[in-house]
């Protein structure tokens, strides 16, 4: 695997990667302005490497989410990511051939992710909370160990010894996601909810089509709420485990999902009544937020 830490600039790309790269950038920007914000705290070199990797999941996910994608196509797609870049002609499988010629990446974490995006073309719904936690696994925790390689740790720590932590904050992370886009996944007919949990509040998957908001429905989202507190709780240590770019960008955005919960809890867990965004302005003060923990000005509490 190449050093990261050598500088790497862009301009000594050959002329048709870094037109891909900046074809990536665009594309990114247009789509997560979250996400761009967070990988801004990276050195150039990780910020491309970050970049190329969320376009391509993030490609897939919009091919899925805009009902483009068969289990044909979409297998098609996986099998021409696999080819060398020279015979790539799509700018965000030029960039992800590149780093995958470029850099080790584990081909079972990214085998993972796309099983999980292969469950949302099946529409998949889940049983069980177990069922649920695999998919989360599938998409979040192979996504967030598949980013190890290029993060640094303090040499306190190890990277072997952040995985624990970290799939908390993945799954903290998932979850919580799950919860922001329930109304979203609705009109894609989607819901990711489990069945046992549905149940455990007397709901149906028949109530969440119909979109009913009442008790039953805030002590599930509270519940659900509740668990990805949990995780938070239990992976946000890992954020400290890392050197400061790396930390910065982590804690942003973390805190922006944290955030999530909070306005979940705000609005009485009725989802379905507008949903939750970040304005730029808001999108800074979060930032001012974990700038003020980052800085030790202020200390977590998770009481």
């Amino acid at each position: 695997m190449q050093d990261l830490s050598v500088p790497y600039q862009s301009t000594k790309l050959p002329g048709n990667i870094a037109a891909a790269y900046q074809a990536v950038t665009e594309y990114i920007a247009q789509r997560s302005g979250l996400f761009r914000l967070a990988v801004l705290f990276l050195p150039p070199r990780k910020r491309m490497i970050a970049r190329a990797t969320y376009a391509f999941f993030r490609r897939l996910d919009d091919m899925v989410d805009e009902g483009q994608a068969t289990l044909s196509s979409f297998r098609s797609w996986r099998e021409q990511a696999d080819k060398s870049i020279d015979q790539q002609t799509d700018a965000i499988l030029i960039t992800w051939s590149h780093i995958c010629a470029e850099y080790e990446s584990d081909r079972q974490l990214i085998d993972n992710v796309l099983d999980g995006i292969e469950m949302d073309i099946r529409r998949e719904r889940y049983k069980t909370f177990d069922d649920f936690l695999l998919y989360c696994h599938r998409v979040a925790t192979s996504g967030a160990f598949l980013a190890l390689p290029i993060l640094e740790v303090k040499p306190a720590y190890t990277l072997d010894g952040a995985k624990q932590p970290l799939e908390k904050l993945a799954l903290a992370v998932q979850l919580t996601d799950t919860l922001w886009d329930i109304d979203e996944d609705l009109s894609k007919g989607r819901i990711y909810l489990p069945e046992d949990v549905l149940s455990q509040f007397g709901l149906t998957y028949q109530d969440i089509e119909n979109r009913v908001y009442d008790e039953r429905f805030r002590e599930m989202m509270q519940h659900m709420s509740g668990i990805a507190r949990g995780y938070f709780a239990e992976g946000w240590p890992v954020i400290e485990y890392f050197k400061p770019a790396e930390r910065l960008a982590a804690g942003f955005g973390a805190t922006v999902f944290l955030t999530v919960l909070d306005k979940l809890e705000e609005i009485g867990y009725n989802i379905y009544l507008k949903p939750i965004t970040f304005s730029k302005t808001q999108k800074l003060w979060l930032l001012v937020t974990y700038l003020r923990e980052y800085l030790g000005i202020v200390k977590r509490s998770w009481v």
